[in-house]
């Protein structure tokens, strides 16, 4: 009887598990659904580090959440977008809601071939020069 208990208790400390970790897994599948949805959305640091989630098709527009970072006032955010726009992508700023709009010219990237690796590989170079514009307006 008492090798019978074992069992039962082992078999109950596992049920256990399972439900505390049920939470956990259902949280992290809540989490990569939410960014599967919100593939054209990306939280911007001051590492300015953008990358394109490349098993996703290319939006023509993404949206960059800039909350996190300490732009002064509107102008400031205007500037920094207008320093950054190119024939690749135009920058637009909202400061009301922290948010930067980027659009994609997809014309330029099927001209150039340019696969969403290529397009991080591009915001990737850009990223130094844009921590150091912020830092140097902030």
């Amino acid at each position: 009887m008492n090798t019978k208990r074992k069992g039962i208790n082992r078999y109950f400390k596992i049920l256990v598990m399972l439900l505390m970790l049920s939470p956990f897994t259902l949280n992290l599948n809540a989490q990569a659904a939410a960014q599967a949805d919100n593939s054209n959305y990306l939280q911007l640091n001051t590492s300015f580090k953008i990358v394109l989630n490349e098993s996703a098709e290319v939006n023509e527009t993404y949206i960059l959440d800039v909350s996190k970072l300490s732009f002064q006032n509107s102008e400031q955010l205007q500037n920094f977008c207008e320093i950054f726009s190119s024939r690749l992508h135009s920058l637009s700023a909202d400061y009301s809601s922290r948010k930067i709009t980027m659009n994609l010219n997809k014309d330029f990237l099927e001209g150039n071939n340019m696969s969403i690796a290529d397009v991080n590989a591009h915001f990737d170079s850009l990223s130094a020069r844009m921590v150091y514009i912020y830092n140097k307006i902030n």
